[in-house]
């Protein structure tokens, strides 16, 4: 495996790990899976130290070494700062910050079919047809989340395969995905939770998905046509 191809696999790893530990986080089930969280951010953190430069690195850095100082414990008041900014449901009162894409995007129940039906897609033709997260809301931000992290992991596999087509393939459907829906309304939602008092390290969170999804979705877009030129 090449130099080139080696950065891009760990790029997609971290990636991954990123994602799957926002999307763990927004889950809100903290107080189950507090010591996970926490190890799994001084892990990504003890190990990124390479992607320092690049401009989601700062964000994501501050993010994870928020989670990574929590214990069982101290998870306690973070799960009702949770419960307090979004809720026990993805959009359970007026006065919670909705996690779902529809909440954001849609002013009707014909556009909301439209979108839920456009999300269900990208899952269904990556294989997926159902996922854990959050009682299987196609559209919560766990959900999402979810989803990006998947594609980065099979990218990353494909890149340790040197299987440069389905690396493409991958980050094809991710550039698809972010561009269509997690780009649309993540600014939004980074609005209204820093526009609320008490976001405890939720706040954090909500700035490091936004950085990272801008960063990969214009990452993905610039290596569209170096990807096609390498084939």
């Amino acid at each position: 495996m090449s130099d080139n191809t080696a950065s891009m696999a760990d790029l997609a790893a971290l990636r991954q790990m990123s994602y799957s530990l926002m999307s763990a986080v927004f889950f809100g089930d903290l107080r189950e899976t507090a010591d996970l969280i926490s190890d799994t951010a001084s892990e990504v953190l003890a190990v990124s130290d390479w992607a320092a430069d690049m401009s989601f690195y700062p964000d994501l850095a501050e993010f994870l070494r928020a989670f990574g100082e929590l214990d069982s414990e101290s998870y306690s008041e973070v799960e009702s700062q949770y419960q307090r900014l979004f809720g026990p449901t993805p959009s359970s009162a007026s006065s919670s910050v909705p996690l779902n894409e529809t909440s954001y995007l849609v002013p009707g129940a014909e556009e909301t079919g439209w979108v839920l039906a456009s999300v269900e897609r990208h899952y269904s033709s990556a294989g997926i047809e159902s996922t854990p997260a959050s009682g299987n809301v196609p559209d919560h931000i766990a959900v999402e989340l979810e989803f990006i992290a998947f594609l980065c992991g099979r990218e990353a596999e494909a890149w340790a395969g040197d299987d440069f087509k389905e690396a493409r393939r991958m980050q094809d459907r991710q550039r698809r995905f972010l561009d269509q829906h997690l780009s649309k309304w993540i600014p939004i939602f980074v609005r209204e939770v820093t526009g609320r008092e008490d976001t405890g390290p939720f706040e954090l969170a909500a700035k490091a998905v936004q950085v990272q999804v801008i960063h990969d979705l214009d990452f993905l877009r610039s290596l569209q046509p170096l990807m096609r030129s390498a084939v």
